[in-house]
């Protein structure tokens, strides 16, 4: 079984953390959207940062919640492909006559099969 992420617990984690709970779902995510108020305040922009407190939350709400089912798709996709049933592969030599006994008795009887061979067999031994 594989672990899978709940998109609630990341929604709820953003809503209450911030940035940070954006950790959960992505970490490349989080360090984004921690890193970019610092990167508005070094660079000046320092007005920029009341937008970017203002639009953080939905941003960090839609990432959280993308990230979290392209993990669980990801992660479905890979158990799937590990845990698939191998396809049979037959061994055709189990099916073909093993002597020429059984070669004969085939060409003589069109339309039958090794099994009924064997039927035959059985009730001539009898």
């Amino acid at each position: 079984m594989y672990h899978k992420k709940s998109v609630t617990l990341a929604v709820f984690m953003v809503i209450l953390l911030g940035p940070l709970g954006l950790f959960y779902g992505s970490t490349l995510g989080g360090l984004i959207m921690c890193i970019l108020p610092i990167f508005f305040f070094l660079e000046g922009w320092g007005d920029y940062l009341l937008y970017y407190c203002f639009a953080m939350y939905p941003v960090s709400v839609i990432w959280a919640v993308i990230d979290v089912r392209l993990y669980n798709s990801s992660m479905e996709r890979e158990f799937l492909s590990q845990n698939s049933i191998p396809k049979f592969k037959s061994d055709k030599s189990n099916f073909l006559p093993q002597d020429q006994d059984q070669v004969n008795w085939i060409r003589n009887n069109p339309g039958r099969s090794i099994n009924d061979y064997y039927v035959y067999k059985k009730r001539k031994a009898l």
